[in-house]
């Protein structure tokens, strides 16, 4: 299904390039995470990518390896099905594989700015500390 164009020009995820296995070798694709992967991971496993818990258990989990992947490649790549990926994809490629998954997922993080007043300490803060 086409994506319908946006009235604004919208900013979009960062990207990571991920070599994935295609008939004749290997080919570059882009992996994204935005708001539309994150639900789409949680559409198909029921799992959220927002729980921290996630990104530690991954490999011990094939089917929320596949979505992740699957959905992280939605925003450039929306014609590749979840089928598809997880033909793709081959046991031997996942180290390789989810290292990309991991730098495209802290790509999308909130970095913290050291000259952000918010992120000093107050005393009450302080206090407890």
């Amino acid at each position: 299904m086409p994506e319908k164009a946006s009235a604004i020009a919208l900013k979009r995820a960062p990207t990571v390039a991920v070599s994935l296995p295609v008939e004749n070798g290997f080919a570059d694709f882009l992996l994204a995470y935005d708001f539309k992967a994150i639900n789409l991971v949680k559409q198909t496993t029921g799992k959220s990518l927002l729980n921290g818990n996630v990104w530690g258990t991954m490999e011990d989990d094939p089917e929320l390896v596949s979505a992740i992947v699957w959905a992280g490649l939605q925003l450039h790549h929306p014609l590749l099905s979840l089928d598809d990926v997880e033909h793709m994809m081959l046991p031997s490629q996942l180290g390789t594989v989810l290292p990309k998954v991991r730098e495209a997922w802290s790509a999308v993080q909130s970095k913290a700015d050291p000259m952000d007043p918010a992120l000093e300490p107050t005393a009450a803060s302080a206090a407890t500390l």
